[in-house]
């Protein structure tokens, strides 16, 4: 899309994209189309397929913090690990065993860049980014979205309409639990300075949480369908959320009032 114009560029029709991820220099995008993972240079125009992972849709996509390789699921397959500069062929994460894995949406590079979080119906697997093998397993239940906090040491995971918390101590991965949505959440994100966690929910709603005292500190209600997304400004003082309603709502983070309402075209 050019941003002075608001054009959209590149489409492609009678698939569905899931996921796109800048590289760091911000000059390709990466991007799930269909069953196809692509690379496209928006300033020359060049898309290249670098990879096809089979006949059902690529449905969730992440880029590795250093950029060399991407991580990628399939409905009901074991994910996909490539390394794009090797050239080789990808290659599946050995997880147990593919029964029970679902519709395969989430997949997330820890920020440290030494761990692949992905969720199946019942179980998250964190695994070596270099050698894909299972390092740790958490019964969470069916994990519809996950978030790294920026320290890279805590992952939030929804599990219908609890909230899990996993941190990283000398002793071992410790659990905590956020409760107060009605209906499964489905979006998370990290405030930019890892002390709150915003979630949207089928109930309509967005939740800011203090996670230290597993606290709500605001509940934001003004979307009349579930929530697909919440997203943290970079300064941490808005929040926007994105609904099945179709728009789009600005809330001040901390007093918690809707600051803009942009709905979608």
């Amino acid at each position: 899309m050019d941003i002075a114009t608001g054009k959209s560029e590149w489409h492609e029709q009678e698939t569905s994209a899931f996921h796109v991820r800048w590289d760091l220099a911000g000059d390709t995008l990466f991007a799930n189309i269909g069953a196809k993972i692509c690379r496209w240079n928006p300033a020359t125009g060049v898309l290249r397929v670098i990879g096809e992972i089979g006949a059902m849709p690529a449905n969730g996509l992440d880029l590795s913090p250093g950029g060399e390789a991407i991580a990628a699921t399939e409905r009901g397959k074991n994910p996909y690990l490539w390394r794009l500069e090797s050239g080789a062929a990808p290659s599946r994460l050995p997880l147990p065993d593919s029964f029970g894995l679902g519709p395969g949406y989430a997949i997330r590079y820890s920020p440290r860049g030494d761990l692949i979080a992905t969720g199946t119906l019942t179980t998250l697997f964190l695994c070596d980014a270099q050698t894909g093998e299972v390092r740790h397993s958490f019964e969470v239940g069916h994990v519809t979205d996950l978030a790294w906090h920026p320290g890279g040491n805590r992952i939030a995971v929804t599990a219908d309409a609890v909230i899990t918390i996993l941190t990283e101590t000398p002793a071992g991965w410790q659990s905590g639990w956020l409760a107060g949505h009605t209906e499964a959440v489905t979006a998370l994100d990290w405030s930019p300075d890892g002390c709150r966690l915003a979630s949207g929910s089928g109930d309509q709603t967005a939740r800011i949480w203090d996670v230290e005292s597993q606290h709500c500190t605001l509940v934001l209600a003004a979307h009349s369908a579930y929530l697909h997304c919440v997203r943290w400004s970079p300064d941490g003082q808005i929040l926007a959320t994105a609904g099945a309603d179709g728009n789009v709502h600005l809330w001040d983070a901390r007093k918690g009032f809707a600051r803009k309402e942009a709905p979608l075209p």
